[in-house]
């Protein structure tokens, strides 16, 4: 269904033909740049600036988004609306036999779009630019879905940003040999933060932390990918300290120990204290050090 924008009263109306319906609550639109060729996140030879995104459904914890897309037309529509309570008629206004609204001032007019057309240029996994500048988030495309009704397309996305969890990630700064797998379980840190316990949380950013520290210490010995956190730390003491990157190995050392804290053995051993939620907290922020003193994050995040 295409959306028509009354300025005078300040609502959005939609459906599919010259009868339409106030579209109640007013929904949430915002602007969407692409480029067509690569995904890279600047304008492509479409004007993305006249292509907006109506937010249907947002969910913080995984970071998903769904929503439409839609073009905005250079038409003003006239149109005939059914009756809504938000929406009073003027005496000026005529009405039709069956009480519906004349709108003859024209309204500005969003048409609902296929994202995959070739026009558009929109693509699966790619990455696009959500709002205006100076404002804006980045998104992956993770599926499009046509529904019953003709001409509706359901995005869904996920969200580039950890949402104050961790730094936003350069994917293109991560190392090549082990990008996937680090991209792999910092989605799971993200994921975990929220809803899991601590220990699980601390598990999934010892696994986070070993996925880094393999991937960097690949560049140095190709066979340490995989290898255990602090088989890793080991390797890397003498040649992070005398860079004086102390703060990168005890973060990773203070992971590797709430971890092992974790673990029954360890707690008939030396009886520690329980795992709270703030050891959990500790864990995440020991991962975002990890991921700042290696670089890995977008310098203005």
């Amino acid at each position: 269904m295409n959306l028509y924008y009354d300025a005078k009263h300040y609502l959005y109306y939609e459906g599919e033909s010259l009868i339409v319906n106030v579209a109640w609550p007013n929904p949430i639109l915002l602007t969407v740049n692409i480029n067509p060729e690569s995904g890279a996140i600047v304008k492509g030879s479409y004007d993305s600036s006249r292509l907006v995104f109506r937010e249907d459904s947002f969910d913080p914890v995984t970071r998903i988004r769904r929503g439409r897309i839609y073009k905005h037309s250079n038409i003003n529509s006239v149109v005939y609306l059914n009756p809504h309570s938000v929406r009073t008629r003027h005496p000026d206004e005529r009405i039709d036999d069956c009480g519906r609204i004349f709108v003859n001032y024209g309204l500005s007019t969003f048409l609902s779009v296929n994202p995959l057309d070739k026009d558009i240029g929109i693509k699966l996994n790619q990455v696009i630019e959500v709002g205006t500048k100076g404002a804006t988030t980045r998104w992956r495309i993770l599926a499009v879905e046509q529904s019953m009704s003709p001409g509706n397309y359901l995005l869904t996305l996920r969200a580039l940003s950890y949402y104050g969890v961790l730094p936003e990630i350069n994917v293109e700064l991560l190392p090549e040999n082990g990008r996937e797998k680090v991209l792999e379980t910092l989605e799971k840190v993200s994921e975990n933060a929220h809803r899991a316990g601590p220990e699980s949380v601390i598990d999934r950013c010892r696994d986070a932390a070993s996925a880094i520290f393999g991937a960097y210490c690949s560049k140095y010995d190709e066979k340490k990918m995989g290898k255990d956190l602090q088989n890793l730390i080991n390797y890397l003491r003498n040649k992070e300290e005398e860079k004086g990157r102390v703060t990168l190995l005890n973060s990773a050392h203070t992971i590797a120990r709430l971890h092992a804290r974790a673990k029954p053995n360890e707690q008939i051993k030396y009886n520690p204290r329980l795992i709270t939620e703030r050891d959990g907290i500790y864990a995440i922020e020991c991962l975002a050090m990890i991921i700042r003193e290696l670089g890995y994050q977008y310098l203005y995040r």
